[in-house]
């Protein structure tokens, strides 16, 4: 199955080079970096990693293919790929924590940061005291997804 990206219950934002995705269905936002949002764009289920490796390339972007199987890979933990049934020239593989934090360390190296979104019982439950004065912790406020 050739990788597609998942569309639907989704919140997408482009911030600078990084996507954010704020998925609604899990309550999580995702942050991709450059390299994980760019592999996360071209997988519409026709493409091969290789080929997204080739664009990478055209786009003046240090992905190679084993890179961009390391991204799909994660993006399909992170359940934002979908699996097209277009062909079955790419089955998504896992990769163990030791692997993923490794290869988080390389600056170019696809990366997603993944947090929960508050419920919506605390995102409504009012200022967070901040121990001292008992006064509201200044900040902007919290949205729900």
């Amino acid at each position: 199955m050739l990788p597609q990206y998942r569309r639907s219950d989704m919140h997408i934002e482009q911030v600078g080079d990084e996507l954010v995705i704020c998925d609604q269905r899990t309550q999580t936002a995702h942050c991709l970096n450059a390299g994980a949002a760019f592999v996360w764009k071209h997988c519409d289920g026709r493409q091969t990693a290789a080929w997204i490796a080739d664009e990478a390339r055209r786009a003046g972007i240090s992905l190679d293919e084993a890179a961009v199987d390391d991204a799909i890979a994660l993006l399909y933990e992170k359940d934002l790929l979908v699996a097209s049934a277009t062909a079955s020239l790419h089955e998504p593989k896992r990769l163990s924590r030791r692997v993923l934090t490794k290869a988080a360390v390389a600056a170019l190296v696809p990366a997603i940061v993944s947090i929960a979104a508050p419920s919506a019982v605390l995102a409504q439950s009012g200022p967070i005291r901040d121990g001292g004065n008992g006064g509201p912790i200044d900040g902007p406020p919290i949205d729900s997804f």
